[in-house]
């Protein structure tokens, strides 16, 4: 029979994160769902002559075809069992805990260790959309509008090397030095640019230089 922390093993990184990567789950949770297993044992009916795989006076059909349909019978109940311990465990697990997870906060530094854990992966992003799109308006439209936010943020929170960072790949799709190659991308880019200059000049510090 298996025990509770042997129960707690097998199901070791079933629960899938966000991301895609495995992780634990709560073995508290776990040992609930063990709890209430014990107090109502799955176990497989005895077949009582209703069942698929029975015919005439409770004789069980042995052959190949009654054994599967007997099978998926008893498989069907088990996986309800399964599945209704699983959610009377859930609510109960739901129940002991404190509901309020998430708090509101008017702190906007949160923004700040936020933006600090994403930006190189944001920069990463808008930079390749704009150098890969060149008749798609819509997708240009939106990264410029990404690129001007992401400034916006590094730039009030005085955010040195990300805001540096930002303003140098942005003024690279200006094509200020080679007005010739332009195109309705450097154009928009040159129009984000100015506009930060003017809403956020004040913060830009070195990246003026």
């Amino acid at each position: 029979k298996m025990t509770k922390q042997q129960f707690i093993s097998t199901n070791r990184g079933i629960n899938k994160t966000v991301d895609g990567q495995d992780c634990d789950l709560d073995p508290d949770f776990l040992s609930d769902i063990y709890d209430n297993i014990q107090q109502c044992e799955i176990k497989v009916r005895k077949d009582d002559g209703s069942s698929l795989g029975a015919k005439g006076h409770g004789v069980v059909n042995t052959d190949a075809k009654g054994k599967r349909s007997l099978f998926a019978q008893e498989t069907e109940i088990i996986a309800k069992k399964s599945e209704k311990i699983f959610k009377e465990a859930t609510i109960v697990k739901a129940d002991q805990k404190n509901l309020s997870e998430f708090r509101s906060s008017n702190d906007i530094d949160h923004i700040r260790e936020m933006f600090s854990i994403s930006w190189g992966a944001i920069l990463a992003a808008f930079s390749f959309i704009l150098e890969k799109s060149e008749e798609n308006d819509v997708a240009i439209d939106i990264t410029l509008q990404g690129f001007e936010k992401a400034i916006h943020i590094a730039s009030r929170f005085n955010m040195c090397t990300e805001r540096n960072a930002l303003i140098s790949s942005l003024n690279l799709f200006t094509f200020l030095n080679n007005a010739r190659g332009m195109t309705r991308k450097n154009i928009e880019a040159i129009k984000v640019l100015l506009k930060l200059a003017k809403n956020d000049g004040s913060y830009f510090q070195e990246s003026w230089y």
